[in-house]
């Protein structure tokens, strides 16, 4: 754990998975962050003045929403048992381990030790095969061409909102900025993304 803050706002990403709460700003870095709550497939919950995020490096940081922070304590190593001793009847792929111990008010103590690096591995892993086959091809291309950037100092951006969230593309790859005309011709079949079809200056726009 390298830090505890609170829960910071963030910029929801497309398409991303659902347990993928954003993209937050910690003092200029970018920390993606994660709702344990939906990757342990439990119940939602707003969130209040007790959630926190706990910050973990994970090869980069990574923010983990909890609903509080119950203390910091200490834990003698033989009282943490292997997961392996429950793993007949529950599933344990994301433990390392069990501490059962006596709490002060007399009574026994259950606290599940995660393994949070397994955990983002298999919940993530489509993503990651996805970057890695990315990467593979980029690096198969510069192998064959020599790639010339010109670096301006001046980048010039459309931005637009959808949903709250707002966005940006290059303004040169956007050609012209118009109203969405009243009438829009739907098609049959169609992804739920589509609108339709529309006629600008006599040529067919798919929106």
């Amino acid at each position: 754990v390298q830090e505890i803050i609170r829960v910071p706002a963030v910029a929801r990403l497309p398409l991303a998975p659902p347990a993928l709460e954003g993209l937050a700003n910690l003092r200029g870095r970018v920390l993606p962050i994660v709702n344990l709550r939906r990757l342990f497939n439990t119940d939602e919950r707003e969130n209040d003045d007790a959630t926190r995020a706990l910050v973990i490096n994970l090869g980069q940081p990574l923010g983990f929403v909890v609903d509080r922070v119950a203390s910091v304590i200490s834990v003698d190593a033989g009282e943490i048992d292997t997961a392996r001793s429950i793993q007949s009847v529950v599933r344990t792929d994301y433990l390392t381990g069990v501490i059962n111990r006596v709490g002060a008010d007399g009574k026994s103590q259950l606290m599940l030790v995660l393994d949070f690096e397994r955990l983002v591995a298999e919940q993530f892993s489509h993503v990651q095969h996805a970057a890695s086959a990315q990467a593979a091809r980029s690096a198969s291309g510069q192998d064959h061409e020599t790639v010339v950037e010109t670096v301006s100092d001046d980048l010039r951006l459309v931005s637009f909102t959808v949903a709250g969230q707002e966005y940006a593309i290059d303004i040169a790859d956007v050609q012209e900025i118009g109203q969405v005309p009243p009438q829009i011709s739907a098609l049959p079949n169609a992804p739920v993304h589509v609108l339709g079809l529309i006629s600008l200056r006599q040529r067919l726009l798919p929106l």
